[in-house]
């Protein structure tokens, strides 16, 4: 499951121009590449409480449980757990509440699992991928114009302009149950996709969406989608977010060497406790390094690029105080994580050997998108150089 997908996003909520609230909600969480829109239902008693409450719960969920995973099955059961914990939620709070009682609302959530994308969806809100100038919608509507298109009653141009158009045949939190429609879809580099409420696809096409996020920055493009729905009557509130990926890389390790990978750094002081998923993150910044028997690693005076870990073999500092032989789960060259360090004494290979190399400009900028990884790791180089 380790990749690496380099992607911009940003999010946008609008009252529009006709309703005196705002009832839509949405979440971003970038450094676990989650984005959720709900849509508390309209005219129902507080539907923005519900939007907002239904979120934050599906956004906790995710949370508290996706560092622990790896199979893309898995992140399937999460984020449809996560939408029936929202759920359930959202239905026991509107049982006990009188003045919220019969709140819902729809969720759409999206999650980068690996090299792809899972997600799961209730209601109406709506996720478009935009790929090689086509856009194409990767969610049904619940509504029963959407049951009378599947049925051949009417026509699906018709779609929009039916009467049942906005009849939801499942939301979140009108029963203590929902059945969320989950997919899961590749990630390209190039992609953009848009999640949006239904306050902007009452006022653009499928192939309008698409044009206004083509070759723009995430950040105009979804202003320029709220500013559009407004100028053509702004019917109701108006949710995007837009992510735009830049690259997905996967590391080049078969399924058996990943496990072994994974299962050194396990061992490692700088990683102590690291969930499988922070370990899977790391095979991003690391490469290896092969060292045939007597061969140097590093001449004394050059400048580390980085924490070496030892996974096949055996190497030798050569320090002038005493030599030392590292094995595997052996580690040097911590502190060259976080800042420029010169090498002091000759590293050489008592056998052949492989090593694995946390190189530190990758793995700075891996931490600044994830700053709890980050954080993660210098509380235990603390704990490390204090012992």
């Amino acid at each position: 499951m380790a990749s690496s997908i380099s992607y911009h996003c940003h999010g946008l909520t609008d009252r529009g121009l006709q309703r005196e609230l705002n009832e839509d909600a949405f979440h971003i969480s970038s450094d676990l590449g989650l984005f959720i829109v709900c849509d508390g239902l309209g005219g129902h008693s507080c539907g923005e409480v519900a939007s907002k409450l239904a979120s934050e719960s599906a956004a906790q969920f995710v949370q508290s449980r996706v560092d622990s995973l790896n199979k893309t099955s898995e992140f399937c059961d999460l984020v449809k757990d996560a939408v029936q914990s929202a759920c359930k939620e959202v239905y026991e709070r509107a049982t006990i509440d009188s003045v919220a009682s019969g709140m819902a609302t729809t969720l759409t959530l999206a999650l980068f699992a690996g090299t792809k994308l899972v997600v799961a969806h209730v209601g109406d809100c709506r996720l478009y991928l935009h790929r090689n100038g086509r856009t194409s919608l990767l969610t049904k509507d619940h509504t029963m114009a959407q049951e009378l298109v599947n049925a051949g009653t009417i026509k699906k141009e018709n779609l929009h302009t039916s009467r049942y158009s906005h009849v939801l045949t499942r939301c979140v939190g009108r029963d203590e149950f929902v059945e969320p429609d989950v997919l899961v879809t590749d990630v390209l580099p190039g992609d953009q996709y848009v999640l949006c409420s239904d306050g902007l696809i009452r006022h653009l096409s499928d192939s309008e969406i698409g044009e206004q996020v083509e070759g723009d920055t995430v950040e105009s493009s979804s202003s320029a989608l709220v500013n559009l729905a407004n100028s053509r009557g702004g019917q109701d509130n108006i949710t995007v977010i837009v992510l735009s990926v830049e690259s997905v890389n996967e590391d080049d390790y078969d399924p058996e060497e990943r496990r072994d990978v994974v299962e050194v750094l396990k061992t490692v002081a700088a990683f102590r406790d690291f969930s499988l998923r922070r370990r899977l993150f790391l095979l991003r910044v690391i490469r290896r390094v092969r060292l045939a028997a007597g061969e140097d690693l590093l001449p004394p005076g050059g400048t580390l690029p980085g924490m070496y870990v030892v996974r096949k073999g055996e190497l030798s500092l050569q320090q002038p105080q005493a030599e030392r032989t590292l094995k595997r789960g052996d580690s040097f060259g911590e502190l060259a994580l976080t800042r420029k360090r010169p090498s002091t004494f000759p590293v050489v290979a008592a056998t052949d050997c492989e090593l694995l190399l946390v190189e530190r400009s990758p793995f700075l900028a891996l931490t600044r998108r994830k700053p709890r990884l980050g954080f993660a790791v210098l509380r235990n180089l603390l704990e490390f150089m204090v012992k």
